[in-house]
């Protein structure tokens, strides 16, 4: 009797009609009895023209079609279109090895397009999941036999840039990110960077989110909370079977950083107030095209750019932002938004957040998809002394070629006293040590001058100041500090490097004088 009903409910299936109207996942809607779908996506025009199928039964196609519309409710654009891409190529695959039509793909058929070459194994791979959800749906034209015996693909090794440290893809390290920041404030004073170009690098590199989520903040999600703290919402993008809207996260952000971005979003928000009824709705970072005002977009997200231009963003700006890599000998740092990501990530498992906290910060269900951050153990424990400070100076490059070291006062940009920066080290008269001068401001809130020498471009070191007694100072306070908590003592690395930087150029030009 339950093998009865069990055929009635297959047959039911197979003859079940295609609906007239199907909604994708981000709000575009087509009719699926068409022999091309059509439709809009965030990032892509997704375009799927059953008629490049090679001879294919009837009852294939509609089983074909009932799979891609349950992809297309519950994923990406992105996903939908290689999904129909691979099964085409797979399809082609096994024509040319038969003369009838496809009328059932079995693990034979997959087995066989798998091993044929390494890029077919990589599609296997990541289309598993479709190809199995199809078969588990008893949809026509896949065994079901693929629900629980898929052949062995190798997508590719995961996590290993990360595992490994690799200093082009993996984690920045603490010298390294400390220097991009910086990097990004001093483009920001030279010009160099836009102020939208520098937030959003920062809110990646601060926050670890993806260029797709940036792509899709709205106004209306920055917020001040009853501490007068900014909050950013962050929408949670892998979410399958809902929008890329419908969940969030709320982040607070320092007060440097919050405080540009709130006058940022009222900018923004007066920009668009004759374009949009409620400014709340416009895009925290909009699209920059000449055409954005008349061009379509999905539902609900007018004027917002695509994943895929947040991306380029992010690494044009990258490409303007001078910032050196000591492991690298000295080399600009390559950046991208997914290393900003990976460093997030390394950087909250090295503080000691939990495996499940950093998953859901990150955005993942999964906590499995950090678990990678957790396993590397062998963090070498850095023991700054002045030697080695020398050493890397020069390869971090704190400050570029253009700083000024003054023979005297006379010489500083601003001869003044209010633009002197002391030592805070009290001379044998009882008086402030000089250090420098300062080129834009005397009252600039940062705590100076530790602040200064981390390659503040205002900086103007005096040549007859002792930088070497302040290097020593910095060298002892940060080996202290390391038997409480080496993050805390790495904070004041990039001084060190810009202290050891200016120190090594005075006595150049001392020495030259001699000569």
């Amino acid at each position: 009797m339950k093998d009865h009903f069990h055929k009635e409910w297959l047959a039911q299936i197979v003859d079940q009609p295609l609906p007239e109207a199907v909604k994708s996942r981000d709000g575009a809607v087509f009719d699926s009895r068409q022999d091309h779908w059509k439709y809009k996506a965030i990032g892509k025009d997704v375009s799927c023209n059953f008629t490049l199928l090679p001879e294919v039964t009837p009852k294939f196609l509609h089983g074909f079609k009932q799979a891609l519309i349950d992809c297309t409710i519950n994923l990406t654009g992105n996903s939908v279109q290689r999904s129909f891409n691979d099964t085409v190529n797979l399809l082609r695959f096994l024509k040319a090895r038969r003369e009838s039509a496809i009328d059932e793909l079995s693990f034979e058929d997959f087995a066989q397009w798998v091993l044929s070459s390494q890029s077919a194994e990589k599609r296997g791979a990541a289309n598993r999941s479709f190809y199995q959800g199809w078969a588990r749906r008893h949809y026509p034209g896949m065994s079901t036999e693929m629900v629980h015996n898929y052949p062995i693909c190798k997508q590719g090794d995961i996590g290993v840039a990360v595992s490994i440290k690799d200093p082009r893809k993996g984690p920045f390290d603490d010298q390294e990110f400390e220097a991009l920041l910086e990097g990004i404030n001093h483009g920001l004073e030279s010009g160099d960077v836009e102020l939208n170009r520098a937030l959003a690098l920062r809110i990646i590199a601060l926050l670890g989110i993806r260029p797709g989520q940036l792509a899709l903040i709205k106004c209306c999600d920055v917020s001040k909370d009853k501490y007068g703290r900014v909050i950013l919402r962050v929408p949670l993008i892998k979410g399958k079977g809902q929008g890329v809207r419908d969940e969030l996260r709320s982040f607070p952000l320092e007060p440097t950083t919050g405080e540009v971005l709130w006058d940022h979003c009222e900018a923004i928000k007066a920009a668009f107030s004759l374009l949009l009824s409620d400014t709340g709705d416009a895009p925290l970072f909009p699209e920059e095209s000449s055409d954005f005002a008349t061009r379509s977009y999905v539902p609900g997200l007018a004027y917002h750019t695509t994943d895929l231009i947040m991306t380029k963003r992010i690494i044009k700006t990258m490409n303007k932002i001078e910032a050196y890599s000591v492991r690298l000998g000295g080399e600009n740092i390559p950046g991208s938004a997914v290393r900003f990501r990976r460093s997030f990530a390394q950087r909250g498992a090295d503080e000691g957040i939990d495996i499940f906290t950093l998953a859901h910060l990150m955005g993942h269900r999964d906590a499995k998809n950090v678990k990678v951050y957790f396993e590397i153990t062998d963090r070498i424990r850095a023991n700054f002394s002045k030697k080695i400070a020398f050493q890397m100076a020069p390869l971090a490059r704190a400050f570029d070629e253009q700083l000024r070291i003054l023979s005297n006062e006379a010489e500083a940009t601003r001869p003044i006293s209010v633009s002197r920066i002391p030592d805070l080290r009290l001379d044998e008269y009882g008086n402030l040590k000089m250090l420098a001068s300062c080129s834009s401001c005397s009252q600039c809130g940062l705590l100076r001058p530790i602040s200064c020498y981390a390659g503040c471009r205002s900086f103007e070191p005096w040549l007859d100041a002792d930088h070497e007694a302040v290097l020593d100072r910095m060298l002892a306070d940060r080996e202290q500090r390391m038997e409480v908590d080496e993050r805390i003592a790495k904070i004041r690395d990039h001084a060190i490097l810009g202290c050891a930087q200016i120190v090594l150029r005075c006595r150049d030009i001392l020495g030259q004088e001699a000569v």
